[in-house]
Formats: C-alpha cells, sequence, structure tokens
C-alpha cells in the first residue's frame, strides 16, 4: 500500500501533471473527440466536467455536505456558506448523476470519465500554482 501511495503521489506532483499545457492539450484532445462522436458524448462530457467542479467548489466551501461535526450555531456569514454549499453540491449532483442517465453507447463512458479527469486536473492546478496566474 505504501508504495501504491508512493506512486499516487509521484504522478499526482509530477512535471506533467502540473504542466499547464498538459491540462489544456487533453482538454482540447477530448472535447474535440467528443465533439466528432457526436451530440450526446459532447453533452456528456460537459456535464461531467460541470458537475466535478460544482462538486469540487462544493467541498472548497467548507465540505458542508459530508462534515463529520456536531450540529452547532452559525453565524449569518457562514449560515450562507452553508446554504450555497449544498446548493452547488446538489447541482453537481444532479449534473452527474443527469450525465450516467445520459449515456448510449459504451464508448461515452470514456468521454464522461475524460471530463471528471479534466475538471479534477484543472482543479489541482489551481491550487498547486494558487489561482491562474498563468492565464494573465
Amino acid at each position: 500500500m505504501h508504495r501504491m501511495n508512493s506512486l499516487f503521489v509521484r504522478v499526482i506532483y509530477s512535471r506533467f501533471m502540473l504542466c499547464q499545457w498538459s491540462f489544456l492539450g487533453l482538454s482540447a484532445v477530448l472535447f474535440l473527440a467528443s465533439c466528432f462522436a457526436g451530440w450526446r458524448a459532447f453533452a456528456v462530457m460537459v456535464l461531467a466536467y460541470g458537475a466535478t467542479l460544482c462538486l469540487i467548489h462544493s467541498f472548497q466551501l467548507g465540505n458542508v455536505p459530508y462534515r463529520l461535526q456536531p450540529k452547532r450555531r452559525f453565524r449569518a456569514a457562514s449560515l450562507r456558506i452553508v446554504v450555497w454549499s449544498w446548493v452547488v453540491w446538489a447541482v453537481g449532483f444532479f449534473m452527474l448523476t443527469f450525465g450516467l442517465l445520459y449515456l448510449k453507447e459504451p464508448y461515452q463512458l470514456a468521454f464522461w470519465l475524460g471530463g471528471i479527469f479534466c475538471a479534477a486536473l484543472y482543479k489541482h492546478q489551481r491550487r498547486f500554482h494558487k489561482g491562474d496566474s498563468w492565464t494573465r
């Protein structure tokens, strides 16, 4: 297990994964391939991409849907964060489920997984580079 964890960390923090052009190239290739595969494959990929961004953003707002802390009184600002975290999580969950229900052919599952991977890679790079500094 330690070897697998070490391999995972090395892959995630490799130069390829942290290079902004790898995200751009991978996203461009997958979006073009999904365009040529048909409108349903494109819709599945866009839904998976958007759902993953929504779910990760909800987790970054405070991981409210999966919070394991006891209930306590929230201030007004914190209560707004809780409400928005749930709303964003619900939208992401709806998009992810709708994308799965939209699958008709087995090859479209690759576009669904590709959309999830591209969005996760984008959020990982944003976290590592402290924002979109490479686009400025």
